[in-house]
């Protein structure tokens, strides 16, 4: 469920000539610095958790974020990482 609707997205913006994440010359994400796929490994998790999806389709979600913001991948870790963007919740309101 959660990777069709990430491949929606990605398709989407691939026909709109967006590329992904945003890469320039200076891009911070291209660093394979410490902690850098760390960081995405534990912002993965805290994704999965959020959402109650596997760690794959969490990825996905992640990645997609990251995508449709134009954003690294490494920066939209750190921001689920520090509370500032949080991805829905495992329970319905109400239940």
């Amino acid at each position: 469920m959660f990777a069709d609707a990430a491949l929606l997205i990605l398709l989407h913006l691939a026909d709109e000539g967006r590329h992904p994440y945003g890469f320039g010359p200076a891009d911070e994400s291209r660093s394979d610095g410490p902690g850098s796929h760390d960081e995405v490994r534990r912002a993965t998790a805290l994704v999965a958790e959020q959402t109650g999806a596997g760690r794959r389709d969490a990825l996905l979600l992640l990645r997609a974020h990251a995508f449709v913001e134009g954003s690294p991948l490494r920066r939209t870790a750190r921001a689920v990482l520090a509370n500032r963007l949080r991805f829905g919740c495992r329970d319905a309101p109400g239940s």
